[in-house]
């Protein structure tokens, strides 16, 4: 027996439609079809432009100038607190007044800076608000001589 030559009768794939048999046949390759597909990828890419375009564009808006300057006029001023650790109400007056004077003295190096001096009686007060938070800084104390107790 010969083997059919034929491709209408070829086992397995005769159960297939004509048209799926041959390639040629096939909708999706037809040159119509090809180039609406086409032609559809480029309508979708032109209408997306102008979304593209919107959406990626800077707004160039005016600064709010007066603002700005209001905010530079604004001085940041730190508060520095020196707690002594002396019961010596004189000391800490002297201390008070020299950081006073020196604070005159060059106001440039000072600028924003204000700083009070305490007495251990009102230093207590203060340790004893900050220990909850910040345990580690407030536990070692500094004495009149700068060393760490």
């Amino acid at each position: 027996m010969d083997p059919p030559n034929d491709l209408n009768n070829a086992g397995p794939s005769s159960k297939l439609p004509s048209t799926l048999r041959d390639p040629s046949t096939l909708t999706f390759q037809k040159d119509g079809l090809r180039r609406s597909i086409i032609l559809a990828y480029w309508i979708v890419i032109l209408f997306s432009l102008p979304i593209w375009w919107y959406t990626t564009s800077i707004q160039r808006l005016s600064l709010p100038s007066n603002h700005i300057q209001h905010v530079a006029r604004n001085q940041l001023t730190l508060p520095i607190t020196v707690c002594l650790d002396t019961a010596d109400s004189v000391l800490t007056q002297d201390v008070g007044k020299q950081l006073t004077q020196r604070q005159s003295q060059d106001r440039e190096r000072w600028k924003g800076l204000a700083v009070t001096v305490m007495g251990q009686n009102q230093c207590s007060a203060l340790v004893d608000f900050l220990q909850e938070p910040y345990p580690n800084y407030v536990n070692s104390r500094w004495d009149c001589n700068k060393r760490l107790i």
